[in-house]
């Protein structure tokens, strides 16, 4: 049908009787013509090859009907001045650097007051007798119960308490390293807050008084924060919480490899895993998960497969890396 002379007249008319026709995307004009003709062509897609036959772009090479082609469209000289400006956040998103040699202690996930009280002390323990000068509280240290949007037990109705208790748990940590950089990096816990008073409490946003630092007193303990789910760059380790780069499944460190590409290490998933690999070229690419302090039954999770656990991790001045991700069994990390 695309040959048919009637076919070739019918759009030939339709052409000169509405030149914009010329413009259209080849489908748009045979659909017109289509439901204006159904007796011409027995389907759509058949209309759509008349079209194209007759701008003469059916097979290679054809130029049978080479004088209907559509002229050729040139970008106006101004066209730049009509795209809209982007908006723009207000936080730069960027990694948090730490350089220089260190021994790092990376804990996670004790989610105060829901934090198994054995297994942080184990993980301070295993710190100080190893020469932790840098502590990096690797989020979810506290709960925020109370500020979740999942069912709640009224029994636990106490904000202000939980906050108490996480601050009693900021001080501990800066008892137990009186000299060590402490960077606390917020995961999705933490994150109930701000998101708590976006929804519930937007004037309050921007007054100091209101900020997660000031509530809990970070400036008092000298602890840096890291939020926006900005990744740490821990020497040539990337240290995620885990919820800015989703970890979970069957095998949480690989899946980590997939996503990051990069050697990393996250908590979040509540399991200790180790997956490596190396490139084509031969570079080694490490993945690490780590476990929880938090109570491991927790009434919304009672079967799982979590478990204690915390990584202590050795930098060079070159950045290089050794990575030791300890599980708590029997009250030991191993």
């Amino acid at each position: 049908m695309r040959g048919n002379y009637e076919a070739q007249k019918i759009i030939r008319e339709h052409v000169e009787k509405h030149p914009e026709a010329r413009d259209m995307p080849g489908r748009t004009l045979a659909r017109a013509l289509y439901a204006k003709h159904p007796e011409v062509w027995p389907s759509l897609e058949a209309a759509r090859h008349a079209v194209g036959w007759f701008f003469g772009q059916a097979g290679k090479g054809s130029k049978r009907y080479s004088k209907n082609k559509r002229p050729a469209r040139t970008p106006g000289e101004d066209w730049e001045q009509y795209l809209p400006e982007a908006w723009r956040e207000p936080v730069e998103w960027e990694p948090f650097l730490i350089h220089g040699a260190n021994r790092t202690l990376v804990i996670s996930d004790q989610q105060v007051p829901f934090h198994d009280e054995l297994a942080c002390k184990i993980s301070i323990r295993y710190g100080l007798d190893h020469g932790a000068n840098l502590v990096l509280l690797n989020g979810d240290v506290v709960d925020s119960h109370w500020l979740s949007k999942y069912i709640k037990d009224p029994r636990l109705r106490d904000f202000p308490e939980e906050v108490r208790l996480g601050i009693q748990y900021l001080n501990t940590i800066r008892k137990a390293f009186p000299d060590a950089r402490i960077i606390y990096k917020h995961g999705n816990h933490e994150e109930r807050y701000q998101n708590y008073m976006r929804t519930h409490s937007p004037e309050l946003l921007g007054v100091p008084e209101f900020s997660w630092e000031h509530i809990y007193h970070l400036d008092d303990y000298g602890i840096e924060i890291v939020t926006d789910k900005r990744p740490i760059e821990l020497g040539k380790l990337n240290v995620y919480h885990g919820h800015e780069i989703p970890t979970g499944g069957v095998m949480p460190a690989r899946t980590l490899f997939n996503k990051a590409m990069e050697s990393s290490l996250a908590g979040h998933v509540h399991r200790s895993h180790h997956f490596s690999e190396p490139t084509a070229s031969g570079k080694l690419i490490s993945t690490w998960t780590t476990g929880c302090l938090c109570q491991l039954h927790p009434e919304f999770a009672r079967i799982n497969k979590w478990n204690h656990g915390f990584a202590l991790v050795e930098v060079s001045d070159d950045g290089a890396f050794r990575v030791e991700n300890l599980r708590i069994v029997d009250g030991k990390a191993w």
